[in-house]
């Protein structure tokens, strides 16, 4: 193997090279990765050499086509960030044409930059729902609000925050937020009924209950979870002096494989949400 296959495969940012296919009319309608290197394969989750664009990626934005066939055209290299969204995947993407005349051939060297692109939101989400918790004044008004903001953010079906008294086996829960707009009103259920020893273990470690699939997973009450249209779900913990006084949860109506950051989000949020609550009641018990 000659050193420069070596340098081609060793580099972290995945790099094509590609052969943009044009029309009788000149438009761009397609490319064939002629080449790639290992961390391309690693970044897109696909063997791409010798495949049609559209033959891997059937439903690609046309904008990505156009994008290339005008490099390969002008020959003027461009830097941009974009989404692809059939990967649901965020790419930094630099592209230049190789080589003169009409060979239409374009160099592409990328880096995924998805994780970065969610943290960004996410703190843009998280200042947007400060802004929010400072302007809101009623617990009902604080629920709803932000938990419509979450639902939409995260396509979720609903949300809840209910304070534990494990002494006495209660869980009073707050205004349940749900995706059609309604909430269900406020109210106390014995707690052994309503989170299992399992769950309630690990909200007493200051852990969240991460649950992809409510049918199959132990640690909760299968029949109970679709009674409430809850087929994933994550129960974030809310500590004072390391006891769980406080439970934040969310729903799915499918099963989902909820994602690092989204679990991270619901952390940080369920904080913020709860110490606002707090004060909330606080204000309404002085008046």
């Amino acid at each position: 193997v000659c050193s420069s296959d070596l340098l081609f495969d060793a580099i972290d940012e995945g790099f094509a090279i590609l052969q943009v296919l044009f029309d009788d009319a000149g438009a761009a309608r397609d490319f064939i990765f002629v080449e790639t290197n290992r961390a391309f394969q690693r970044q897109s989750g696909v063997a791409a050499t010798g495949k049609h664009a559209l033959e891997l990626l059937p439903n690609v934005e046309q904008w990505w086509i156009d994008v290339f066939g005008k490099v390969a055209i002008t020959k003027q290299a461009v830097r941009f960030e974009q989404y692809v969204q059939v990967t649901g995947r965020w790419f930094s993407v630099y592209a230049s044409a190789l080589g003169e005349g009409d060979n239409h051939q374009v160099a592409v060297v990328f880096s995924d930059i998805t994780q970065r692109k969610r943290r960004e939101q996410n703190a843009a989400f998280l200042a947007d729902i400060q802004d929010e918790l400072a302007r809101l004044s009623s617990v009902e008004e604080i629920v709803q609000v932000v938990s419509a903001k979450l639902g939409s953010y995260l396509k979720l079906t609903s949300c809840l925050l209910a304070e534990l008294y494990p002494a006495r086996d209660e869980v009073w829960l707050q205004p349940t937020w749900h995706s059609s707009g309604a909430l269900t009103p406020p109210s106390s259920r014995r707690l052994s009924e309503f989170v299992k020893r399992e769950a309630l273990r690990l909200y007493e470690a200051g852990k969240p209950l991460v649950v992809f699939d409510a049918q199959v997973d132990p640690r909760v009450d299968a029949e109970a979870c679709a009674a409430r249209g809850a087929r994933a779900l994550v129960g974030v913990p809310v500590l004072r002096k390391d006891e769980a006084i406080a439970l934040f949860a969310v729903s799915d109506g499918a099963a989902r494989d909820w994602r690092e950051d989204e679990i991270e989000l619901l952390q940080d949020l369920s904080e913020r949400l709860f110490r606002r609550l707090e004060s909330a009641t606080a204000h309404a018990n002085l008046r």
